[in-house]
């Protein structure tokens, strides 16, 4: 990850949260912050990178979806 990406990831995280005034409380990973990321396989900037998983409040948020299961559910269907 270049200069350029980091600092895309900074203004997404941590300049964004200072800016709404929320830095204290979010924005990075610290302790008595809350615990709010994801966790992607690739470049969380690339379109192509896969969001393995999603944590909110630090509880481990399914990805399931009403849309991923009928997916899944009507894929073999012809």
């Amino acid at each position: 990850m270049g200069a350029g990406a980091r600092a895309a990831i900074r203004a997404l995280t941590i300049d964004a949260a200072e800016i709404l005034g929320v830095g204290s409380r979010l924005g990075s990973i610290e302790p008595g912050k809350a615990a709010n990321l994801i966790v992607t396989r690739g470049d969380p900037l690339d379109v192509r990178g896969e969001v393995t998983h999603v944590v909110i409040n630090g509880r481990d948020v399914g990805l399931e979806s009403k849309h991923l299961a009928l997916y899944e559910r009507y894929l073999g269907r012809q």
